[in-house]
């Protein structure tokens, strides 16, 4: 019974269209009546008996009902014979041919049912052939109407596929941020823990080896998520600079100041790792003496924003990778996707020196962060912390 209720409910969605149709030209008849008699206006005359009204009724209902049988086979040649795929004046041609036919055919089958039917009021057939220009323009109305709901259709159609498409597109873009990051931290991870454990330091050794391990799980565990918390990317990057700062050591200082209201702001994923690595490979890698990196994040007027920046050596010396490097462009990308014209990634020169990165979004709240498992070092406001 339940499957069944939809086509009866189609159906009968259908019949209360055409009856609607059919008492609306029964009312706009009466309204034509009573101006031309001019009743309301002094004039002799009144409302038709509620007998005429009544023939009138079963006179347009006889009409529009013909047309509720006819209706599906006009779609079907608009459908058949469609300007979108044709050469349009022949496809004119055609339905101008198949209006005057059709509605020939019609008010033929309607004069017919009225000489079979003696209550239906019927007029003589020169009379009823005075219809047919009517009966032509219904049929292109008809016509319309399907070619409407046809390029709707189609409009809704590359309206979805363009959304499928568009989340493919993230989803990929996603991917090739993985394999970019991945294999240069992955080399020069492996091969300080390489040097670690050749000098015999096998603690740090194994302490870089279990952060390594994080980071991958954790990255793994975000597969095909486009966004995630601000406190789940702070993890994310935790582990990546509590490894940054074993190969460094005391070259590398990182300040944190994240406004706890920001916390639960959603931004894309690995969004920040990127422009770490960027500071730090074009930035802190390039001073003999090292450097700092500082990491702030407020909410702000409906925005999460977050500022990068270190005291490296600028845009002016870095430009041969820092200002255009891979990760940028993919994360410039990946934003563009994302948020289109809503939000702001700009790289200027630092007041004092280094570069600054701005990363404004619209401020929308998901899923709370995942909690660090027991032990790992994980970001806190101020600095890297156990």
């Amino acid at each position: 019974m339940s499957a069944m209720r939809p086509t009866w409910w189609r159906w009968s969605s259908y019949a209360a269209f055409w009856t609607m149709i059919a008492a609306l030209f029964t009312a706009l008849s009466a309204l034509v009546y009573a101006l031309m008699s001019g009743y309301g206006h002094g004039r002799a005359g009144g409302p038709p008996p509620v007998a005429e009204w009544a023939a009138t009724l079963a006179t347009m209902l006889a009409d529009w009902y013909l047309w509720a049988l006819i209706a599906p086979l006009v779609l079907w040649l608009g459908s058949r014979f469609s300007i979108a795929r044709d050469s349009w004046r022949r496809v004119v041609v055609l339905h101008l041919v198949f209006a005057v036919a059709i509605a020939f055919a019609k008010v033929t089958l309607r004069y017919w049912i009225g000489q079979a039917v003696s209550w239906l009021p019927t007029p003589g057939w020169p009379t009823i052939l005075d219809t047919l220009p009517i009966n032509v323009l219904v049929y292109w109305s008809i016509l319309g109407v399907g070619y409407a709901l046809e390029y709707h259709s189609r409009f809704r159609e590359r309206e979805l596929r363009a959304a499928h498409l568009e989340s493919r597109l993230a989803h990929a873009q996603l991917d090739v941020l993985r394999m970019q990051l991945h294999p240069h931290f992955l080399f020069n991870t492996l091969h300080t823990i390489s040097v670690l454990v050749r000098e015999h330091d096998n603690d740090v050794a194994d302490r870089m080896i279990a952060r390594l391990s994080e980071l991958l799980r954790l990255s793994i565990d975000l597969e095909a998520t486009q966004e995630v918390p601000l406190s789940r990317e702070l993890e994310i990057l935790g582990c990546y600079l509590d490894i940054q700062q074993m190969r460094f050591q005391e070259r590398l200082t990182v300040g944190l100041d994240i406004d706890p209201a920001a916390r639960d702001g959603l931004l894309p994923t690995l969004v920040l790792q990127p422009l770490v690595e960027n500071a730090i490979r074009h930035g802190i890698s390039q001073r003999e003496s090292g450097g700092r990196i500082d990491i702030v994040a407020r909410r702000v007027d409906g925005e999460l924003r977050l500022t990068i920046t270190d005291d490296g050596p600028g845009i002016s010396a870095a430009a041969n990778g820092g200002s255009s490097g891979v990760g940028l462009a993919n994360t410039r990308a990946r934003l563009d996707n994302l948020y289109g014209d809503r939000h702001l990634f700009a790289l200027a020169n630092g007041p004092r020196g280094g570069v600054s990165v701005m990363l404004n979004v619209p401020w929308r709240v998901g899923v709370a962060a995942r909690t660090a498992p027991p032990g790992a070092q994980t970001i806190r406001d101020g600095a890297l912390s156990d």
